[in-house]
């Protein structure tokens, strides 16, 4: 007994041990999908948008999901035998098959395919290392299906319309995946020992059933496509399903692919599951089975082409990113395990007819000899490009700096302007990054204050500063009052567009495509591109403009662009406009300002540790124009690329250093103050706006507020960490500053300070939230930790009644099974869906945050 276990751990380990090897980069695929899909938000809401308005992408989806599953549990096969594991070496043989091909009947090529033969008399199969195998197509769909949970999970909270809880419903997807791994397993088990009699009874059994789940995905996958409600319980359960099915298929069809033939000739002529069958043995054949996958390989170029093409010229790429995710690694996997197929199969003992006729290896073909050749100075010039050559994919283009006085706004005229203001309360904004989720609500929120203080409040504002999504709402909205002052039919409208604009396809297009291939020198120079960066920018500026067909960007200067808002009296606008601070993250752990005020050569009194990017050189004689500009502060570290400028190096997101721009806003305040010897705010009061579209922070307000009401949050028993974890989760915070400097001016607001004797009582902080529903395990993770069962019932009953306001104004707790869900939460992300949108307007409405700013500029009165 003691024997038998001993050996079976042992074959396990070798199995697992063979498995591992023959399928990393199967493997290394499976792992980016789990962490682009788990570890970004951004795709919960793509997933969710398909389910609500993009079925052409969701059907994509499906068809790569089974597409990869098959892909990546199929070519491991090739490095398992070529390499020789379980001792099959001898039992083996390669055969050079190819598909021959050739251009105006002159130009002759093919294309390898190497089929091999088993020879099953002496060789043992390992039926472990062929579970396993196989197991990363069923994992490809847990995959999908967890991932189509944990989008709608935020809808499935807080309604028990399914009947069951969370959790519950979490172990009814892990047990039902485990039912197609055993089921597998046994069946491949039996045959492989030969402990099933009728072998072909069993395939024509298998194939029915088989049969049976095909017509279902049809019938489930139909319905999904043409049905407009599929973003609903009853929707969720539908495609849960459909995946279900998708995935019974899979398994089928590795049990019986080889031996359809056999079922075909078993069956009745009249049968009507032989024209099923036949069907099938198209793919029984190894070279037309191959020949499938270079099918697919083809179609996934095809839309890559499209999606490039459409994404250089500003079109609508008519889909959104996770089937552009899921093309891209298709394609990459079927290059990259062909290329590894090629040269494993072709250092086997495999030998081919040379021109002479002579037997040779086929390491020793001259084929063989020129695709080695290629490969290597593909890596050389990669080598290259890394170290040595200069890259200027990503480099910012700078135009002539602006002086004249009358196209851009000197300091003394600002100054002036500023003191013109007769209301005894002034403004200084800053907003939050969070992609186009900080970009939709910040815009959102200046609109809504607008419309609601007669478009007053923008004339008490003296500056504006963000950080990455946060800036560029700002930005827009700095563009959008230039052209349309304040006209809120066409703010309105042009505001909704952009925020429902999908900026995500795009750039993932370039980044696994253009971009990526113009790091490789001699493409790093050029040809005549664009970065993804740019593109998008494109966007925003034909929004902006009205100018749908422009396919540059524009060369107005930054500073020259604000002025004109600044200067616009047209459509209800009234000559002014607050400054607008762009602010980026330079790799030398500094700051890259560009304030639109032309200041009095004393950029360094008013910007610490900061490079002024709107006077370039030694001569000042360049600048940034507007939107290459405003696209430096919206650089997410990993996600968009840094900006580089020739001679200042590289900026990225403004995030990493203050990802709120309060800090722009405070050394504007205290420039102003000491270059008016506070007679500018001596009689004002100076009100401090904060807008905030981050749930981790407004879970950190709501916290404060139990805290105020006796809540101990405290009593709390911790999790231990890694050290490596605390120090990778203190180092990526980025509230770090901005929760300093919210603190601070709360403080300041309620205390006396010592050096500002004049504004005591004066100064007030408002931050103004996109409230989030919050749970308490959401508490729990913020906090690493858990609450004991009375401190959870009773944080639960603090939060139901912050909660129960969220639910009443969106209606989700009334929404039957049936019905489709209207409201979804926004996630950090570059594509918003209707339901994410129609969320952030309706917490516009009665937004306590939002009506303390209303209120402070209604009650305004002229200063004496």
């Amino acid at each position: 007994m003691t024997k038998k276990l001993v050996s079976l751990i042992r074959g396990l380990r070798s199995a697992t041990k063979d498995f591992t090897k023959s399928s990393f980069l199967s493997l290394l695929v499976l792992g980016l999908i789990l962490l682009i899909l788990f570890k970004m938000d951004q795709a919960y809401t793509m997933m969710v948008y398909m389910l609500e308005e993009d079925k052409s992408s969701l059907f994509l989806c499906f068809f790569f999901v089974n597409a990869l599953a098959v892909t990546l549990s199929h070519y491991p096969i090739y490095t398992y035998y070529s390499q020789g594991f379980n001792k099959s070496k001898d039992a083996i043989t390669w055969e050079d098959k190819r598909i021959k091909f050739s251009i105006f009947k002159k130009f002759n090529f093919s294309y390898p395919y190497f089929i091999y033969r088993l020879d099953t008399k002496d060789y043992k199969m390992s039926v472990t290392a062929n579970v396993l195998r196989y197991c990363i197509g069923i994992v490809i769909y847990a995959v999908w299906v967890i991932f189509i949970y944990k989008s709608v999970r935020p809808n499935l909270l807080f309604n028990d319309q399914l009947g069951l809880s969370l959790q519950a419903i979490a172990w009814i997807i892990g047990v039902f995946f485990m039912f197609p791994i055993i089921i597998y397993s046994i069946i491949k088990y039996r045959i492989v020992k030969d402990k099933i009699v009728n072998k072909t009874a069993l395939y024509t059994r298998i194939t029915r059933y088989y049969f049976l789940a095909t017509l279902l995905s049809v019938i489930l996958l139909t319905y999904i496509l043409i049905s407009d409600t599929i973003f609903s319980r009853y929707g969720f359960i539908l495609v849960m399903l459909c995946t279900y099915c998708m995935m019974f298929c899979y398994v089928f069809f590795r049990l019986v692919r080889s031996k359809t033939s056999d079922v075909y000739d078993s069956l009745d002529p009249k049968n009507k599951l032989r024209i099923f069958i036949k069907a099938l043995t198209f793919f029984e054949n190894p070279l037309r089975y191959l020949q499938t996958f270079v099918f697919v390989f083809v179609i996934a170029m095809l839309l890559i082409t499209y999606w490039s093409m459409m994404a250089l010229l500003g079109g609508e790429l008519g889909n959104n990113v996770i089937p552009i995710l899921l093309v891209y690694l298709f394609a990459y996997y079927w290059i990259i395990a062909n290329v590894g197929k090629y040269l494993f199969v072709a250092n086997s003992p495999l030998k081919v007819k040379s021109r002479s006729g002579k037997k040779i290896k086929y390491c020793d073909t001259r084929t063989y000899k020129l695709t080695f050749l290629g490969i290597t100075l593909l890596a050389v010039l990669a080598f290259v490009s890394f170290f040595f050559a200069e890259q200027k994919t990503h480099e910012i283009e700078t135009v002539a700096n602006v002086t004249s006085a009358s196209k851009v706004i000197d300091e003394a005229t600002f100054i002036k302007a500023v003191k013109e203001i007769k209301e005894d309360r002034v403004f200084f904004v800053s907003s939050y990054g969070g992609g186009l989720k900080a970009n939709a609500w910040t815009i959102n929120v200046l609109q809504k204050i607008q419309e609601e203080t007669n478009h007053d409040f923008l004339n008490q504002t003296i500056s504006l500063s963000g950080a990455s999504g946060g800036s560029l709402g700002l930005a827009i909205y700095t563009g959008l009052y230039a052209h349309y002052g304040t006209d809120d039919t066409l703010l309105r409208k042009k505001i909704d567009a952009i925020s429902r604009e999908d900026y995500a396809s795009a750039d993932l297009t370039f980044t696994l495509g253009l971009d990526l291939y113009r790091k490789l020198w001699p493409l790093t120079n050029g040809l005549g591109l664009q970065d993804r960066s740019y593109y998008s920018m494109i966007k925003y500026q034909n929004f902006i403009e009205e100018t749908p067909d422009r396919k540059i960007l524009s060369d107005i200067a930054y500073r020259q662009y604000w002025a004109d808002a600044f200067k616009n009296e047209k459509n209800g606008a009234k000559g002014y406009f607050p400054s607008l601070i762009m602010n980026t993250a330079g790799v030398r752990a500094n700051r890259g300002i560009l304030w639109s005020v032309k200041d009095s050569l004393s950029f360094d009194a008013i910007f610490s540790n900061a490079d002024n990017l709107a006077d370039l050189y030694k001569n000042k004689d360049k600048t940034l124009p507007y939107y290459q500009a405003v696209s430096m502060t919206n650089r997410f570290p990993g996600l968009s690329p840094a900006a580089k400028i020739k001679g200042y190096g590289h900026y990225m997101d403004a995030g990493v250093i203050d990802n709120s721009g309060l800090l722009g806003n405070l050394d504007v305040f205290n420039y102003l103050r000491n270059q008016t010897k506070d007679s500018l705010f001596s009689n004002k009061k100076v009100v401090f706006i904060d807008i905030i579209n981050s749930k981790t922070l407004y879970l950190d307000h709501l916290m404060d507020e139990f805290i105020e009401g006796g809540f101990d949050v405290r009593s709390i028993d911790e999790s231990e960490k890694d050290n490596i974890v605390v120090n990778l989760t203190t180092a990526l915070n980025y509230n770090k500053i901005p929760k300093y400097l919210s603190d601070f001016f709360t403080n300041w607001g309620k205390s006396p300070h010592t050096t500002t004797t004049s504004l005591q009582g004066k100064v007030a902080y408002y931050p103004i939230y996109l409230p989030h529903k919050i749970t308490v395990k959401d508490i729990e993770k913020h906090i690493s930790g858990t609450y004991d069962k009375s401190k959870k019932q009773q944080l639960d009953t603090l939060l139901s009644k912050h909660n129960e306001k969220i639910l009443t104004m969106t209606g989700t707790d009334t929404i039957g099974f049936f019905d489709k869900w209207q409201y979804y939460e926004p996630t950090l992300s570059r594509h918003m869906g209707e339901s994410s949108y129609k969320y952030m307007k309706r917490m516009l409405d009665s937004n306590e945050y939002i009506n303390k700013v209303i209120n402070e500029v209604n009650g305004s009165k002229k200063a004496h």
